[in-house]
């Protein structure tokens, strides 16, 4: 593997479970939110040529940055992947939510029957989405929300200006 050419590639997904040695002597790590890394999870586990860490998740709240800068640890994480992906799923579950009925009448239209009672969906445009953590994936969401007409109400520690600007009222929970 193309991560072999750095040195010995140690695939444990528990630290833990990992030999000492390849703890002492890893230079990168590959974590997911579950892992905090911070001061004593690096001392814990005698991360002391640790180099770079890399959160294959969209967040940092489980990472201390101050700290990996303070000792010059490279961080990176995958900001973006998948972000929009992610919003339009949420966006297919109100429509499948908001047009249940749809399906039915499609149903009964095929078998030769038009029942314009079945034909009974709800309208998104004009009613409330409630976003709790406007961040990369909830900031998409919200951005489709407004593009929806849909009132958006976001709640985040962060209030972002650039989402004040595309038609996000944060609240307070």
């Amino acid at each position: 593997n193309t991560l072999g050419a750095w040195g010995p590639v140690v695939t444990e997904s528990v630290i833990e479970q990992a030999p000492e040695d390849a703890r002492r002597n890893a230079k990168a790590l590959v974590v997911r939110t579950s892992t905090r890394i911070n001061r004593g999870f690096v001392e814990r586990h005698g991360l002391q040529n640790l180099g770079y860490v890399h959160s294959t998740t969209h967040g940092t709240n489980h990472i201390d940055l101050p700290y990996l800068e303070g000792l010059g640890i490279m961080f990176s994480n995958d900001q973006k992947s998948e972000t929009h992906e992610i919003a339009e799923a949420v966006f297919y579950y109100i429509h499948r939510w908001t047009k249940h009925h749809l399906e039915e009448s499609n149903g009964s239209m095929k078998s030769g029957i038009w029942d314009k009672s079945l034909r009974v969906g709800t309208r998104i445009q004009g009613k409330n989405l409630g976003v709790v953590g406007v961040g990369h994936i909830g900031g998409e969401t919200a951005r489709l929300g407004v593009a929806y007409g849909m009132n958006v109400r976001g709640y985040d520690i962060d209030r972002r200006q650039e989402m004040m600007a595309a038609g996000v009222d944060y609240e307070d929970l």
